[in-house]
């Protein structure tokens, strides 16, 4: 009998929460039976895809009443292609499918959706990792319930046991995780598996879950499944049985109510899980059904109808709006955008929703642009950029914190294109505010000046002072798809600006040819490798010229320099400038943004206390090639006969990951001799997991450049305590050590970013690969120039990028190839 009243009080929750309705079975006889698989590779792939057009076409390839693209939810995250909407598509294509009546594609679509999330994680850098984890946890619910309503429970326990390995082996922060052991916890009662089902509970319990809103319905299910058949009374009165319904569901209102005196209603409504399988979604339809059945909530249930009814009737608005702009006649037409934009402006001043009113200043802003209106319009980007520092502020978590502005990825670029012919100054903030975020961040904290961070948006109020003290020129780079942004500060504390006729384009043309080995050679048939590489790239510097014929710019000043985006890629050294590489004439150095450099000159500076030399060669070089195992070993032996420090030498299997863990980093002079290893395009690994120096493993040299341990941007920054990089000055005597990959949140990922993550005063790196022989005596010259002729550290690299040029033929690529390679990033002084 209680079962029977169970059954019937699920049903009745059930239907208050999809209120479902005869069209469902209308919408299944649309499908025609169509109701075939998706190509689940095709998916992932298309997801993946940076260019968003193979994305869509598989959206679109979907039955009409699946996509529901008049949903004004669809519409808004379907006009935005970043990957976190993606993710958001993803899911509600899953969860429309279900409810349409659609199982088996939306097992499909979540399962697709899991591969995008997991090899997204693994491949996109730091800022955005949350979005997919959360997606992975999204499909797999979605599956499950799918699942469960086929009846497969032994697949619903699969689909959860492997969700879980997998946010455990990426240490997914236990709100991610909780709600998929309570799912395993009702597949194993599902199949049966009581006793196991027991033990999670217990576990649970043990772990203080006991309030998580599943923890009562499924032990009452466990007990009920554990509990003879004959132990349920027969002749029990249904009113009892009612009653003794309606005492459990009190428990889980109390729970409820403590809940949402923690956390807040709306989180609470969004979680609480009304049967075994099925959570409270916040529609209208769930709340007001709440409400009715709790006649307490009442008052509750009134609010939410209301705030929601008026949110979707905006986000309905919204929908209309990026219509009409994605409209090449009607998005351009005068009435219709004073018309939405009057609108848009009415609904950012009455709205009591913050997040409302903040969805409308991007398309404030558009209206106001195509209006012509550049000066509200610009008003507008700033109110975005304050939003955008406001929530930036409250979070810790430097590389969390860093992906927020990539909500608004244009944010940057167009106050720049409003701001390059009006504002220098202001130019400049926007600038710098741009890029570099989680290295700015993280060190401004762990250094107790965070306000370094809430003042990179006003850098025009103290960088220019700071290059004219230091005697420096500073130049800082914002890459747009058709032009650069460029900005330079001298050392008399002026600023000029220049729109450079340069892109993205042309670099990413130019990559496979940024490495000078290639420039002139016969790749197949007639056909050569560009050999003016350096003479392509000129704009980059050919607008400083008249500073220089006006001296502002002298021969021998040093120049620090801030890229963005490919330009990471570039050794602007060898860049030429008024027919000859730049540093000819000037010493350079790299810096990831002014924020940066001024915690550089914050700190004391201060020579090496000791060293410690790296060398790992491969192990078929020990008896295949004993002239590497020379060459690799030059530095450290120069090191011991000439350095006047104390120091250590690990080498060959001994110089693996547990012995350098036990080592002091800190103010030390690092070197590694050693292979490196940077992922290509083509192979989709992200290098904050996959790049850096190679070591030994296990007490074995490694076989090639992708076997052993690398040292890559995450180990060192995940494991901060071992590897502390204060102050020293590393040199990575690696191949491809100095390349890196944009992340979301405007840094360049790679192992230069990680060691300055890790406190790293300076760090000389390669851009490509070059011979042991030729590295190292342009390692031991650096050495020299510093350490034995105290000369700066831009002055010592300056040197030996001079030591080893051919002064009659510099742009030779083979030439370029051994001089160039080196970059010196951090601090140069």
């Amino acid at each position: 009998m209680l079962n029977k009243y169970g059954k019937k009080m699920a049903s009745f929750i059930n239907n208050m929460q999809q209120k479902i309705s005869s069209n469902i079975q209308q919408n299944i006889t649309n499908l025609n039976g169509n109701n075939e698989n998706i190509d689940i590779d095709l998916w992932t792939k298309a997801s993946i895809d940076r260019n968003p057009y193979s994305f869509n076409k598989c959206v679109n390839s979907l039955p009409d009443f699946i996509i529901a693209k008049e949903h004004p939810d669809f519409a808004i995250i379907y006009n935005n292609s970043s990957f976190e909407n993606r993710v958001n598509i993803l899911i509600f294509l899953t969860k429309n499918s279900m409810e349409k009546g659609c199982p088996e594609l939306a097992i499909d679509l979540a399962t697709a959706g899991i591969d995008f999330c997991q090899h997204s994680y693994n491949v996109y850098g730091a800022g955005i990792e949350e979005i997919f984890i959360f997606g992975v946890s999204q499909f797999v619910s979605y599956i499950f319930k799918s699942y469960e309503s086929m009846g497969y429970y032994s697949k619903m326990l699969s689909i959860v046991e492997n969700a879980i390995k997998w946010l455990l082996s990426i240490n997914a922060h236990e709100k991610h995780i909780v709600d998929l052991r309570f799912y395993r916890i009702s597949a194993l009662i599902e199949n049966n598996r009581l006793e196991e089902a027991r033990e999670k509970l217990d576990f649970e319990a043990h772990h203080n879950n006991i309030n998580h809103i599943s923890y009562n319905t499924l032990l009452r299910r466990l007990n009920e499944r554990l509990k003879p058949s004959t132990d349920i009374k027969e002749d029990k009165s249904a009113v009892e049985e009612v009653s003794e319904l309606q005492e459990n569901m009190e428990k889980d209102i109390q729970t409820f109510l403590s809940q949402t005196e923690n956390s807040g209603i709306k989180e609470v409504i969004e979680n609480f899980e009304l049967n075994s399988q099925e959570k409270i979604k916040s529609n209208e339809d769930a709340i007001s059904s709440l409400g009715k059945m709790l006649g307490q909530f009442g008052s509750i249930a009134n609010l939410f109808n209301k705030s929601l009814g008026n949110k979707v009737n905006v986000t309905i608005f919204f929908n209309k709006v990026i219509k009409i702009l994605h409209d090449p006649i009607k998005g351009y037409e005068t009435d219709i955008l004073i018309e939405m934009s009057n609108k848009l402006e009415s609904i950012r001043r009455e709205s009591e929703d913050i997040e409302i009113a903040n969805n409308t200043l991007w398309l404030l802003f558009l209206c106001y642009k195509r209006l012509k209106r550049f000066d509200e319009a610009f008003n507008i980007l700033q109110e975005v950029r304050k939003y955008i520092n406001e929530r930036r502020k409250n979070i810790k978590d430097p590389l969390k914190r860093a992906g927020i502005s990539d909500e608004y990825p244009k944010l940057y670029l167009e106050l720049a294109s409003i701001l390059i012919n009006r504002d220098n100054a202001g130019l400049l903030s926007v600038i710098e505010e741009a890029k570099g975020r989680a290295l700015s961040d993280k060190l401004a904290i762990e250094t107790g000046k965070e306000s370094i961070i809430d003042n990179s948006s006003l850098a025009e109020n103290w960088l220019p002072d700071l290059v004219k003290n230091l005697n420096i020129h500073y130049i800082s780079y914002l890459v747009d798809i058709d032009v650069i942004y460029a900005i330079c500060i001298t050392k008399q504390g002026n600023l000029h600006s220049k729109i450079l006729p340069i892109a993205s384009k042309l670099i990413n043309e130019l990559r496979p040819n940024i490495d000078p080995s290639t420039w002139g050679k016969k790749i197949k048939g007639f056909f050569y490798e560009p050999d003016d590489v350096a003479q392509q790239l000129s704009p980059l510097v050919n607008w400083l010229e008249d500073l220089y014929k006006n001296k502002v710019l002298c021969e021998h000043d040093h120049i620090c320099y801030s890229p963005d985006g490919l330009l990471h890629l570039v050794p602007l050294h060898y860049v030429d400038f008024l027919g000859v590489p730049m540093v000819k004439l000037f010493s350079l150095s790299r810096v990831h943004s002014a924020t940066l450099l001024r915690h550089f000159v914050l700190k004391n500076l201060s020579k090496p206390e000791h060293y410690i030399s790296v060398k790992v060669p491969l192990a078929d070089e020990i008896n295949d090639n004993p002239q590497k195992i020379i060459d690799l070993s030059m530095v450290s032996e120069w090191l011991g006969d000439n350095c006047d420090l104390p120091g250590k030498l690990f080498e060959n299997e001994k110089a693996d990951m547990n012995n350098l863990k036990l080592e002091k980093f800190e103010d030390a002079l690092v070197h590694f001799s050693t292979h490196g290893y940077f992922p290509k395009k083509e192979e989709n690994k992200n290098p904050f997991k996959h790049s850096g120096p190679v070591l030994s493993k296990d007490g074995h040299l490694p076989k090639n450049e992708k076997s052993g341990d690398i040292l890559s941007p995450e180990c060192i920054i995940k494991d901060k305590n071992s590897f502390n990089f204060k102050n020293a000055h590393v040199t990575l005597q690696a191949c491809v050590s100095g390349l890196s990959e944009e992340g979301v949140a405007g840094d360049a990922l790679g192992p230069e970013w990680s060691l300055l993550m890790a406190g790293a005063g300076s760090v000389l790196s390669s851009h490509w690969n070059i011979p042991a022989k030729n590295s190292a005596d342009f390692c031991i010259t650096f050495y020299t120039e510093w350490l034995i002729n105290k000369r700066t550290r831009a002055q010592a690299w300056r040197s030996a990028v001079l030591s080893q040029m051919d002064d009659n033929n510099f742009f030779n690529g083979d030439n370029a190839y051994l001089w160039a390679a080196f970059s010196l990033a951090g601090d140069w002084r």
